[in-house]
């Protein structure tokens, strides 16, 4: 752990877009590249952080974050001039997966630990809103609709939410137990989740049809709980095999299976 910031740097994490000309992709060991000339050409800018950088959102053509971290240190960096300069924001107890900010003063981070953190009354100031049960849990993805409804989807499963703006938090039922990494909605009547194993899930509710960028007609259906979006069957293993083999698989709905 001490000599982290001087390995190599393997992996690039995540990437956004100040205008459609400058942009920013972040990754391991602290790195920012940066385009002027809409990702044919990227630079990389000088290090402000070793630790590992995980998520980059722009609110604007010059506002912007990013979180990372690395263990039980936690970080927020923030540009005021399109990403050609970070400054680090905040200091947290957990490395930061991702972060979703409604606007400048207010907005969500989620990370190790069950993490959930919270903002609405200036950048600097984050605050831990809970922190989840369980043994190591971790979320890796945060989304919000409006200042009161917020999801944040993680390992084993994990789905909470919550309608109150994060005074509580509610597990939902997933009905999988694979490490769910990124949640967003269909600007209609749907969330959807992926993960491991191919998952994808789906949450279906005519209420959210009010979020909608673009004006559309109820569906009339409704799900009262996530379901998977089809069913799967994946390659056996080991293939060949003797004498046995395993054919993982997972069900759409719950089924007999042969």
């Amino acid at each position: 752990e001490a000599g982290r910031g001087n390995r190599p740097g393997g992996l690039l994490n995540a990437v956004d877009f100040a205008t459609d000309e400058q942009g920013v992709i972040v990754g391991d060991v602290g790195r920012i590249y940066l385009t002027h000339d809409g990702g044919t050409t990227w630079e990389q800018l000088p290090r402000v952080i070793d630790l590992d950088l995980y998520d980059v959102q722009f609110l604007n053509d010059k506002v912007g974050f990013i979180a990372g971290g690395y263990f039980s240190e936690g970080t927020i960096l923030h540009t005021q001039n399109g990403g050609r300069s970070w400054g680090v924001l905040a200091h947290l107890e957990n490395a930061v997966y991702a972060l979703h900010m409604v606007n400048e003063r207010i907005g969500w981070a989620v990370g190790r630990e069950g993490y959930i953190w919270h903002t609405q009354n200036g950048w600097r100031n984050w605050q831990v809103q809970t922190r989840l049960p369980g043994e190591h849990p971790t979320l890796y993805d945060v989304l919000f609709l409006d200042t009161s409804k917020v999801w944040a989807v993680g390992t084993e499963g994990r789905i909470v939410a919550t309608t109150d703006g994060g005074r509580t938090w509610q597990m939902q039922n997933s009905g999988t137990d694979v490490v769910l990494m990124k949640i967003a909605y269909n600007q209609r009547d749907a969330l959807i989740v992926v993960g491991d194993w191919n998952t994808i899930l789906r949450y279906q509710d005519d209420t959210l049809l009010r979020y909608a960028r673009l004006s559309v007609e109820a569906s009339g259906k409704r799900l009262t709980q996530w379901g998977r979006v089809k069913s799967e069957l994946y390659q056996n293993f080991p293939n060949p095999f003797n004498p046995e083999t395993w054919m993982p698989y997972q069900l759409a709905t719950p089924s007999e299976v042969t």
